[in-house]
């Protein structure tokens, strides 16, 4: 961190710009990074020069490729079960049962291929889901009374006469416990994961705040129901607190928008910082590759 800070501060010193004690420069890493920066900014936290205790590097944030990926786990954990081969409809039958009847064929075009994943998992949806869902247990009209048996009852009237009388009991049904649909619970599962993991990727590509804290909530409930020591679900939470409470609504907007970078200059063209970071690391080490591969020819 005190690299970055060096770098910080030799830009603005190019850039001709004064590095004031209030300027700030939003970080941000996967959970392992955040939680580094986080605990070497408390250390130094008692420095006295802002420099010292990298008072100019914050906020600092996860990213959301690493977030996504781990959510791609977390969908994987709560779908794969190896219990479940003998259950239609899961991925593990899926896996074992039928591994040859779902191969996708040569795409010519990206459209061609995502008509062909949204048709399959339609076809499975109408295979599975729905003709499953039918209710198990009507809902009863509570203002019909269903007669049941006799009770003999001897009543004395006024006049000292006695007469029986034989009202019906009615009829008290024992309610049975719902059974659980299990194909419709999975369906539902797979419906609800997948169209959030649908719009996180789609949030990427265009951020929008309001947009991306809304996913992000309820992202947070399904890495909590996953493990209730989940660090990502802790990290969300941080981050929701960040853009609630402890920023404003510039530096809130600004965090958001500096997640993401857009390479190409087109509509629909972000993506997360960290994988545009994965890429430059990819180019890199592609490059060192190619010199040591010239380096040896030359040597030989």
């Amino acid at each position: 961190m005190e690299q970055h800070e060096n770098i910080i501060d030799k830009t603005f010193q190019d850039a001709g710009v004064t590095l004031t004690d209030k300027t700030k420069i939003h970080t941000g890493g996967d959970q392992l990074t955040r939680e580094r920066y986080s605990g070497a900014k408390v250390l130094r936290a008692a420095e006295a020069n802002v420099k010292h205790h990298f008072g100019h590097l914050g906020p600092i944030t996860f990213e959301m490729f690493h977030l996504v990926m781990n959510f791609l786990q977390v969908f994987f954990d709560l779908l794969y079960k190896d219990k479940s081969a003998g259950d239609i409809g899961t991925l593990k039958y899926d896996h074992l049962s039928q591994p040859t009847k779902n191969i996708p064929p040569e795409f010519t075009t990206k459209d061609e291929k995502k008509q062909w994943t949204v048709d399959t998992f339609g076809k499975k949806v109408d295979e599975f889901v729905w003709p499953k869902h039918k209710p198990k247990n009507q809902v009863a009209d509570k203002s019909v009374v269903v007669d049941g048996q006799f009770m003999n009852l001897k009543v004395r009237l006024a006049n000292g006469k006695e007469v029986q009388l034989s009202p019906r009991l009615p009829e008290k049904n024992k309610e049975t416990p719902p059974e659980t649909d299990k194909v419709m619970n999975c369906g539902q599962m797979v419906l609800e994961l997948g169209l959030l993991f649908k719009e996180l990727l789609d949030v990427c590509k265009s951020p929008d705040q309001k947009k991306l804290l809304q996913l992000l909530k309820h992202s947070m409930t399904v890495f909590k129901a996953k493990s209730n020591n989940s660090k990502y679900a802790f990290e969300i939470h941080r981050f929701l607190i960040q853009q609630i409470s402890t920023l404003s609504e510039k530096e809130a907007a600004e965090v958001v928008q500096g997640m993401f970078v857009n390479t190409t200059g087109k509509p629909d063209g972000h993506i997360p910082a960290d994988l545009q970071m994965e890429y430059v690391v990819k180019t890199i080490k592609k490059n060192t590759l190619n010199i040591c591969i010239q380096i040896n020819l030359n040597k030989t």
